[in-house]
């Protein structure tokens, strides 16, 4: 018997005996990597079936990473590190063209933020050089990190917007979804150490800018703005200005 999961914020999921099932509420951006790329990982839950409407799984008897130790966060690194260096073949980069469409359905909306119209031009010349040749998540919120229960190995799940891009994109992905402090990060990036923290903190203020479009481009706001606002505002203050 199919039991709903009331996770994420596109698509709809259920538990079935021990598959995962994923209905694809598809748009412009998502779907688009063929998931038999992801067979050569072994932190990722067997696919067992793939089309156009939907996906299943194995399901991993665990629960989401919420408060990584500094263990989950080696094992972490290690994940990433064989995913960015790893020959998989994702779709292209989508960021560019993401931001724009969302951009312009904020404009239809006349939905006017100080921060996003401030930011405008320096977003812009990031996007100009951001990286499009690492295979990355691209999504890596912590209800996509999943910790099985019987061992403690790390799973990633849902790979939708997976796709060819900047790894300084996934690294600040994850320091802004888990709002690390000072310590958390400094142990976070010195255990990956190839990375620009210049680069580093122009995509802690893309990742941002781009999940407050995403929010305001939805019929109604899956979860409050403030906090991304005014973390990106602050970001805006220490790094730009």
């Amino acid at each position: 018997m199919k039991k709903k999961i009331p996770i994420g914020f596109t698509n709809i999921s259920y538990k079935d005996g021990n598959t995962f099932f994923q209905e694809k509420i598809k748009n412009e951006f998502n779907h688009k990597t063929d998931y038999q790329e992801l067979a050569k990982f072994d932190f990722v839950p067997k696919l067992y079936e793939n089309n156009s409407k939907f996906s299943s799984w194995e399901w991993i008897e665990g629960r989401s990473l919420d408060n990584p130790t500094k263990e989950d966060l080696e094992s972490l690194v290690v994940i990433l590190k064989t995913l960015h260096n790893s020959d998989a073949k994702f779709t292209k980069s989508n960021v560019r063209r993401r931001i724009t469409v969302y951009r312009n359905i904020l404009k239809d909306k006349n939905i006017k933020i100080p921060i996003i119209d401030k930011l405008y031009k320096k977003i812009n010349n990031i996007l100009k050089v951001i990286d499009t040749s690492k295979p990355i998540h691209g999504d890596l919120y912590h209800t996509n990190i999943i910790k099985r229960n019987e061992d403690g190995k790390l799973f990633i799940i849902d790979w939708e917007y997976s796709h060819i891009g900047d790894i300084h994109y996934e690294l600040a992905y994850i320091i802004e979804a888990y709002e690390f402090n000072d310590e958390q990060e400094k142990l976070f990036l010195n255990l990956y150490q190839d990375y620009d923290l210049k680069l580093l903190n122009y995509h802690k203020i893309l990742v941002n800018y781009i999940t407050i479009l995403w929010l305001y481009s939805q019929d109604s706001l899956p979860f409050p703005a403030d906090k991304l606002i005014k973390r990106l505002e602050t970001q805006y203050k220490k790094w730009i200005n």
